[in-house]
């Protein structure tokens, strides 16, 4: 039975980072110290899926602030086409009526 490389290679990338070399550990540790954990509830993560390690929570993090960074633009890109449409005459319409004619 012969198993191609690809399979292989797939296998090999999803092991988790953990078991990376030259990983610091203490994830969980590290989340508790980090600005946004607030008193009254400390570290909130019901479903436990803080990463093991402080690099992989540091990407995790910085992916976590740019994904709200752009989602925060499209909101501001959709309430800005709702109010200032100056390619259509819809007699403040509203946006979802603005391709209708």
């Amino acid at each position: 039975f012969h198993v191609p490389n690809r399979t292989m290679s797939l296998s090999f990338a999803s092991l988790p980072l953990s078991l990376a070399p030259g990983l610091t550990p203490g994830g969980v540790a590290y989340a508790k110290t980090m600005p946004g954990v607030t008193a009254p509830f400390g570290l909130f993560d019901p479903l436990g899926l803080t990463p093991e390690t402080k690099e992989e929570l540091l990407l995790f993090r910085e992916a976590e602030l740019a994904h709200g960074r752009v989602a925060m633009m499209g909101a501001l890109g959709f309430l800005v086409q709702s109010h200032f449409a100056p390619m259509y005459d819809m007699d403040s319409a509203p946006v979802i009526r603005h391709l209708d004619k």
